[in-house]
């Protein structure tokens, strides 16, 4: 099996060159053609895995060349992975060639050819496009000139598609899935797939159900796992965990139409995020009223606890951000999202699936180091940072700064806790803060506050959350 770090990314500039064709890049893609004969017209995208891509390419390009037509392709190995993975803009996802035509009728021909040549090949689904094929896709893109001066080209796809699609990539809303989960609101829609509020259909009657579809093929990476491993992971290290650690139970899990589907409980609560962005009400922290930091940092607290319980168990959570912790009408807390959890302990996945939230992922699992505790310290750090002072950077770099820190003062105030997030937000993990240091402060800043203000236990009634305060 491939490691990470020793393995070499192929670079798609030398099948280029192999063909005798020319070229220009940028940081991520290569141009072949002439590019000053890009003019307003159809776009030919073909979305091709990596490990699919040379062959693709030696069946592909003689049928540019003979036609001298313009393509701009992914630069290298690398970058396909991180494109397909979202890495880069989403509009991205999925475009490891795309093929300019100088017609309609041109644009016709080759889509026959395409087709013929590219079928057998796997592919992920590409956002803003349609599909033609099992790995070809079509835009339209329209070439303008800004206000001052420079061609700005823009895709887009017009009602009405000039080319034959065929009815197994016809895009359907369905109605059920399974047999007896029926989606009754959409919650969220991704390159990933979707994530669906439902019914599920049991011998008792109805319940409600999440339902979180992947597409298929979605975020392969160079191990040949997709979201289908993700989500079979995310199930059983749910399955794993004791009664204490609240997770949403798992209903099922199932493929369909090459999709996978994942199936939840539905927890009736408010993720974290909403909690935090509803109390503070746009109010900095210095400005907010006590009772209403003693919320927040109570819930905080008991989410490190649950953090705490999760390492002392095994595992690494790796993406810990405020929308992951649900809290219910009982103030109870759920944990969410195991996918690129890992087991120190097993060391389990064998190969840790990559990436996070940026803003809350750590520098070292960017960097696809073996995972440890203190990549949820770093996110844990981000998250109080998100609730102290406000949303945290996505370039570390902005850590090292000085003036980062003397701004977040300004919305802070005095509170001890700037110190303890830029402990914990160190970029080096083995002088980062711990785990338990960031419960220590919290703990004191909590008993601080309610020393300040006296009333504060007979405020808590107030919040129709009495265990809230406890």
């Amino acid at each position: 099996m491939k490691e990470a770090e020793k393995y070499v990314f192929k670079n798609y500039a030398k099948k280029i060159t192999s063909k005798g064709i020319t070229f220009e890049e940028d940081e991520n893609f290569l141009y072949g053609g002439n590019l000053e004969d890009l003019k307003e017209g159809w776009v030919l995208i073909l979305s091709v895995l990596p490990q699919d891509m040379e062959v693709m390419l030696d069946n592909v390009l003689p049928v540019l060349t003979e036609r001298n037509l313009v393509f701009k392709l992914i630069k290298n190995e690398g970058s396909h992975y991180l494109m397909n993975c979202g890495v880069m803009q989403h509009q991205l996802i999925g475009r490891s060639l795309s093929i300019f035509t100088q017609s309609l009728q041109q644009a016709k021909e080759l889509v026959a050819i395409l087709y013929k040549l590219t079928n057998t090949y796997k592919a992920i689904d590409i956002p803003f496009a349609t599909r033609l094929g099992k790995t070809l896709f079509v835009n339209y893109m329209t070439v303008e000139k800004d206000e001052k001066g420079e061609i700005k080209y823009e895709y887009n796809l017009p009602a009405k598609i000039p080319f034959k699609i065929p009815s197994a990539y016809v895009r359907r809303t369905k109605k059920i899935f399974g047999y007896r989960y029926i989606p009754t609101k959409l919650l969220k829609n991704g390159f990933k797939g979707s994530i669906y509020k439902g019914i599920s259909i049991t011998p008792l009657g109805f319940k409600s159900c999440l339902i979180k579809h992947g597409k298929e093929n979605a975020v392969m990476d160079i191990y040949g796992r997709n979201i289908k491993d993700r989500f079979e992971w995310d199930r059983e290290v749910q399955q794993s965990l004791p009664k204490s650690i609240l997770t949403p139970k798992v209903l099922g899990f199932f493929e369909e139409d090459h999709d996978v589907y994942y199936i939840t409980r539905y927890i009736d609560s408010l993720d974290y995020k909403e909690v935090i962005n509803r109390v503070k009400n746009n109010t900095t922290w210095k400005n907010l009223r006590i009772r209403d930091k003693v919320t927040l940092l109570t819930y905080f607290r008991n989410i490190l606890s649950i953090i705490s319980s999760l390492h002392n168990h095994g595992y690494v959570h790796r993406n810990i951000t405020p929308v992951n912790f649900l809290i219910d009408k009982k103030d109870r807390i759920y944990l969410l999202d195991f996918e690129l959890s890992y087991n120190w302990k097993l060391n389990k996945p064998a190969h840790p699936f990559i990436f996070g939230t940026p803003g809350f992922m750590a520098p070292e699992q960017l960097q696809v180091q073996k995972p440890t505790i203190k990549e949820d310290v770093f996110s844990l750090a981000s998250m109080l940072h998100y609730i102290v002072i406000g949303p945290p950077a996505t370039d570390y770099h902005e850590y090292e700064d000085n003036t980062h820190w003397l701004k977040a003062s300004s919305f802070a105030g005095d509170t001890a806790l700037v110190s303890t997030i830029k402990n914990g937000l160190v970029t080096n993990p083995l002088l980062r803060y711990s785990l338990s240091g960031i419960q220590k402060d919290v703990i004191n800043e909590i008993n601080l506050l309610i020393i300040r203000d006296s009333e504060i236990k007979e405020r808590r009634n107030i919040f129709q959350r009495p265990d809230s305060l406890v």
